[in-house]
Formats: structure tokens, C-alpha cells, sequence
């Protein structure tokens, strides 16, 4: 059953814990004591739950191997990037160290990103400049650079290419993903030929390399927005603007041809209808034991549905369309049943969804619940609110935990409490919390560690929102 780990702050204000983070055998959060806001650890035992630091505001936490990266300011240096291995939090880079109150390096979402054994980030050493940076060990290069002057943090010289509106970083193994806008030769076969800008285009970099590797899909300015990068077998998915198009669409490319001037690409579409996905929306996508690839799209003729990709891993031809079918058409018609948090255990998915319909007028349909699909079978787990009311919230949350499911629901008796499903009706049930009737615990940030924990943040309705853990 769920226990707090630690009453951090006595009374009903409690800590209000946030960036829960598994790294190792521990979470690392923020949290606030009599104080102030620090940064802690914990194992979920009281013993094992500890302050390492006090800093004025800190978030943007990744864990890299052994150790957790996160963005803070100490009140003296700025937001900068720090670092702790559980004992002591220390300061990895000063980046901007002017003078006055404009001195932070870390600006807007600094997008930290693990990849392998390394830590990307954008950071910024002025106002007026911007650079991506990658730390490997104790060394941090420039990888890419708004102006051809920006040096290495420790004052040496680069050759860093010149990369405008660094975005949507992703690693995947041990290369890291993300949009950019460069200037590359307008003759392609002429070298020295006047620079024209590429729009924002796809970059990758592997720890091993210095220098970002560009792929074009889009011809002069326009771009293709690539973002929500996904990898399976030698497969790069992602969502993307592609010649001939101005919607935004899943491909995939065939990563063998990243870099080259004809990348092979393939559009995913179902059954001759267009998928869609809005600019910047996150790609609701999980792959199965089996390889299958589900993700969520709005089609032309099923509206917003989960669909299905059988073989994501085989070679794309730019001459075939991959076919992904609807794995149910949940909601007739255009409406979508805007499926949400999908996960997977074995090769059966889990997700949010509705089935509401407006029938002359009635509503009808189990409102917002837990669904599951083996690719041929939908239904609904279980109805956890009866009638059109709602169980799931649009900020509800689910992962997987000891092969079962973990989320946050309210079936309009208790509140929102966590609970958790084996996949049957009967299987799926509430952990009740708070108890006080019909407040909810409300949890937030369930973060698994290994099989061994889950964390999350809660209040049982006397000490306040804390940090608890199963």
C-alpha cells in the first residue's frame, strides 16, 4: 500500500514536491520546507529521504547515468546548470557571467537531453546569443552557435556550424535528434556558392561526432518542422511537413540516408486517407513486445483514433505509403475519441479515450475512461465513473509499474485518487489516500523506479502534499 516517504513540512501546506526523477535506486524532486525550496532525495524509507541543497528555484530535471542534471539559481550565479551524485549538488557551467541581474544561462526551457552517457542543453552565455551544448564527463564543447563567435565555456576556440532555433530535442541510444535553421549553399554543387537559409530542418549528432549532420526535406525556405522523434530498428519516425504537402504528417526515414540529398522517406496514411497531427503537439505513440507501432492521429474518415503500423521496423521506399490502420473507429464520424497516455504491457495498449456521442441531441457514452487494444479487439477496462461522467482527467496520468497499470482517476465518490488495472474490470481498482471523503489524494509525477518503487506526489488530507510511494 502507499506510504509517505517523509512529512517534509508539518502541517496541511506540505512541500508540494515536484520533478520527480528515478536515477539509480532513487528519485531526486524539489521540494519546499520552513526554509524554502532545496533539492532532495529519497529511497522512500524516512532515513533514506534527505535535503542535498537549498536554491531559490531549480526544475528541467534529466538524469544522466548515475547522475542527475538539473537547471537552478543559487541566488549569486544566475539559472545555471548543476549536477548532484546524491551527496552534493555543484555547479557544472557558469555560462553568462555578466554582471547585474540579466546573468542567467540557462534561458526559457533549456531542453536538457540525455543521450548514452551525455547531457545536451541550449543554453545561453548572453541575451543576445544562443548554443547548443553538450557535457561529456567534466568537458563542455559548443555543438552548434548563433554567431561564428561564441567560444567554449572554458574560453578555447571551435568550429561549430552556425544553427538558428535549436528545437525539440531527442535522444535516442546514442544520437541526439532535434530541429534547426542553418544557411547551406544555394548551388549544392558549388560549395562557396551564396548561403540561402534551410528553414527548420532535421539535425543529428552522435557522442561520437562533433558536428551536426543536416537532412533536407524541404526544398529552400519553407522547412519541414520535423519534431516527436521516435526510433524502431533502423527506422527514425518523426512528424514532419514533406514536399508536396502543407500538413503536418508521421514519416519515417530510413536512418542509413540521414545527411544525404535524397533521404528515403515514407508517409504514414490509413488506407489512402491522410493522418494529420498538429505542429506542435507530443505524438501519443508506444511500440508493443510484438514491434508493433501504435500512435494516435486524425484521420480524414475515422477523425482523432489509435492506429496501428505492423512492420515499423522494415525499410522505407519513397515510392510506397505505410499503411497504419485504425484499430477502431471508437467515435463515429470525424468526432475522435482523441485517445491520450498510451502505454503498453506485452502487445496489448492502454489509453485514455472517450466515447461520448451527441445522438439528436442526447449524450450518450461512458465520458472520459480507460481503454485497451490488441490491435483487433478494443474496449473499454472499465467504466470508473458511471453514466457520461468523466473518470479520466485531461491531466490524468498513467505508467507502467510490476506489469500493471498505474493513473490517476475520480469516480465521483472519492476524488481523484491514484489507482491501478491488471487489464480486467475486476482487476482495476482505486488505492484510496486521502481520508477525507470525497477530497482525493490527488497524486501527480508517478515516476517508477525499476520494479522496485513508485513515487508520486500526494496528500492524505493531514500533512499536506508530500511525497509518497508504493
Amino acid at each position: 500500500m502507499p506510504a509517505i516517504s517523509r512529512d517534509i513540512k508539518f502541517g496541511t501546506d506540505g512541500s508540494a514536491p515536484q520533478n520527480i526523477t528515478a536515477v539509480g535506486g532513487l528519485v531526486y524532486f524539489s521540494a519546499s520546507d520552513e526554509s524554502g525550496t532545496a533539492l532532495w532525495r529519497s529511497d522512500g524509507t524516512l532515513d533514506g529521504t534527505a535535503k542535498i541543497r537549498s536554491f531559490s528555484s531549480l526544475g528541467q530535471f534529466v538524469a544522466v547515468g548515475s547522475r542527475l542534471y538539473f537547471a537552478a539559481e543559487d541566488g549569486s550565479t544566475g539559472r545555471e546548470l548543476w549536477t548532484t551524485d546524491g551527496n552534493t549538488a555543484t555547479q557544472v557551467v557558469d555560462l553568462n557571467q555578466s554582471a547585474g541581474g540579466n546573468n542567467s544561462g540557462l534561458l526559457g526551457t533549456p531542453q536538457l537531453t540525455a543521450v548514452g552517457n551525455n547531457l545536451y542543453f541550449v543554453g545561453s552565455p548572453s541575451t543576445a546569443d544562443e548554443a547548443l551544448y553538450r557535457v561529456s564527463g567534466n568537458t563542455v564543447t559548443v555543438i552548434a552557435r548563433s554567431n561564428g563567435t561564441l567560444k567554449n565555456p572554458d574560453g578555447t576556440d571551435n568550429s561549430a556550424p552556425i544553427i538558428l532555433g535549436l528545437a525539440n530535442l531527442t535522444g535516442i541510444g546514442n544520437t541526439l535528434y532535434f530541429a534547426g535553421v542553418t544557411g547551406v549553399p544555394s548551388v549544392p554543387s558549388v560549395p562557396m556558392s551564396p548561403l540561402r537559409s534551410t528553414g527548420s530542418e532535421l539535425f543529428s549528432i552522435s557522442n561520437s561526432a562533433n558536428t551536426p549532420t543536416l537532412t533536407e526535406l524541404q526544398p529552400e525556405t519553407t522547412g519541414s518542422s520535423p519534431n516527436n522523434f521516435t526510433q524502431v530498428g533502423s527506422q527514425l519516425f518523426m512528424t514532419a511537413i514533406v514536399p508536396g504537402s502543407n500538413r503536418t504528417q508521421l514519416i519515417r526515414i530510413d536512418t542509413a540516408t540521414l545527411g544525404t540529398d535524397n533521404p528515403t522517406y515514407a508517409v504514414v496514411n490509413s488506407s489512402g486517407s491522410t493522418l494529420a497531427f498538429g505542429t506542435t503537439d507530443k505524438l501519443q505513440y508506444t511500440v508493443t513486445d510484438n514491434g508493433a507501432l501504435y500512435f494516435a492521429a486524425i484521420s480524414d474518415l475515422e477523425g482523432s483514433e489509435v492506429f496501428k503500423l505492423d512492420n515499423p521496423a522494415a525499410a522505407a521506399n519513397n515510392s510506397v505509403l505505410d499503411t497504419g490502420a485504425a484499430v477502431s473507429d471508437i467515435v463515429s464520424g470525424l468526432a475522435g475519441s482523441t485517445p491520450t497516455n498510451l502505454v503498453h504491457i506485452g502487445n496489448t495498449v492502454y489509453f485514455f479515450a472517450t466515447n461520448d456521442e451527441d445522438i439528436n441531441g442526447t449524450l450518450i457514452g461512458n465520458g472520459r475512461e480507460l481503454w485497451s487494444t490488441t490491435g483487433t479487439v478494443t474496449g473499454i477496462v472499465k467504466d470508473i465513473s458511471s453514466g457520461t461522467n468523466s473518470g479520466i482527467a485531461p491531466t490524468a496520468e498513467m505508467v507502467v509499474y510490476q506489469n500493471k497499470l498505474y493513473f490517476t482517476a475520480d469516480d465521483s465518490t472519492d476524488g481523484t485518487e491514484l489507482w491501478t488495472s491488471d487489464g480486467t474490470s475486476n482487476g482495476t481498482t482505486a488505492l484510496v489516500i486521502n481520508a477525507v471523503a470525497g477530497e482525493g489524494s490527488n497524486p501527480t509525477g508517478l515516476t517508477p523506479v525499476g520494479n522496485t518503487s513508485l513515487f508520486f506526489a500526494a496528500t492524505d488530507g493531514f500533512n499536506g502534499e508530500e511525497l509518497w510511494s508504493i
